[in-house]
């Protein structure tokens, strides 16, 4: 990702330019360039979606969304590794995440087109909880 890429007219980097930014000024400042290898990375974010699984292994489905402060603290922390990873796998391998999300978002409404109002939610074949 670029930092220089505006938001908008006058408003400065992304959010997610910003925080590419930071980490890699993060990681440079530990030396730790050698180890944000894609390999690593990867096997760090599967680390990190497991501590955030945790989080939700044996709840009741309709109450998992209801979490104490304390929990939501340590659900947005587990996110925000998840999140950090991911930036940074996506930088090692030069993919902006937002483009790559937005394109993936296109072949999903090609594939799941939307029902027309009023029909039968049973009628689909599939309901997948994320696009493919």
């Amino acid at each position: 990702m670029d930092e220089s890429t505006p938001t908008g007219p006058g408003e400065g980097p992304a959010p997610e330019d910003r925080l590419a930014a930071e980490l890699r000024e993060f990681v440079a400042e530990r030396h730790w360039q050698r180890y944000m290898r894609p390999k690593n990375l990867v096997m760090a974010l599967s680390a990190e979606v497991g501590e955030l699984s945790e989080h939700f292994t044996w709840t009741d489905p309709d109450g998992a969304a209801d979490l104490t402060p304390e929990q939501r603290a340590e659900v947005a922390d587990e996110i925000a590794d998840v999140y950090i990873y991911l930036l940074r796998l996506a930088g090692s391998l030069g993919v902006d995440p937002v483009e790559a999300a937005l394109a993936k978002l296109v072949k999903a409404r090609l594939k799941y087109p939307a029902r027309p109002s009023g029909a039968d939610p049973d009628t689909l074949r599939e309901a997948p909880e994320t696009p493919e």
